[in-house]
Formats: structure tokens, C-alpha cells, sequence
């Protein structure tokens, strides 16, 4: 009996210190640029969702995405320009159920006189 007792609690605990779980792809943004971003959007190959104004090191809400990847479209306002990011094509494995962050960093202009858009994958 003590021994079925400390397998419960040995399994709750592993539970409980385990990741999220969760039954959707939720992917949030964090701005990890030096501007503030305004019209946030995010598309894969089945929808674009609006994630709104970003301040310079905020991270948004979680959005919901039947389907998403390590990469995704990307459109947005920073210092007055509008920068797009766009995926080749979308024949990459789908991302499973959990939570992801897209990390976007808007660098200074480069010798053209243009900022430039990147984005950082990260499971968490």
C-alpha cells in the first residue's frame, strides 16, 4: 500500500513539473527589437491572425493556429516603414500541440538605408 501511495505521488508530481500541456498550436510574439511595432500580423498557410501593436521587449498574448511552422509570414510596422517577412513555402513538418514564441527583432537600417526583419523560432 505505501508503495502504490508514493508512485501517486511520484506521478502527480512528474505531472505537475511537466510542460503545459495543451490541446492547440499557440504561438505568441515577443519583440525583441529596439522599436515599437504597430499591426502586428502572422500567417501560415491556412490563416493570418492580427496580433496588434507590440512595444520594444513585449511579448503578446497567445494566439491559436490549426496549423503552424518553425517560420511564418509576417507583416509589420516599425519606425515608420512596413517590413515583410515571407516564407518560401510551407512543406516543413507541422508544428505539434503546445506553446511557441516567434521572436521578432527589427535591425537598424542596413548600407541601403532599410530596416530588416527576422524572426526566431522558440519552443517552450
Amino acid at each position: 500500500m505505501k508503495n502504490v501511495l508514493l508512485l501517486i505521488i511520484v506521478l502527480v508530481a512528474l505531472v505537475s513539473c511537466s510542460k503545459e500541456n495543451t490541446s492547440d498550436v499557440r504561438i505568441r510574439l515577443s519583440n525583441k527589437s529596439q522599436y515599437d511595432f504597430k499591426d502586428v500580423s502572422v500567417g501560415t498557410s491556412t490563416v493570418n491572425l492580427d496580433y496588434g501593436n507590440l512595444k520594444s521587449g513585449q511579448k503578446s498574448d497567445y494566439k491559436v493556429f490549426e496549423v503552424a511552422y518553425r517560420y511564418a509570414n509576417v507583416r509589420l510596422e516599425a519606425d515608420g516603414d512596413t517590413l515583410l517577412l515571407l516564407a518560401s513555402d510551407f512543406i516543413d513538418i507541422p508544428l505539434e500541440n503546445g506553446n511557441y514564441i516567434y521572436e521578432l527583432r527589427v535591425n537598424p537600417p542596413n548600407e541601403f538605408g532599410k530596416l530588416t526583419l527576422e524572426l526566431r523560432f522558440i519552443d517552450e
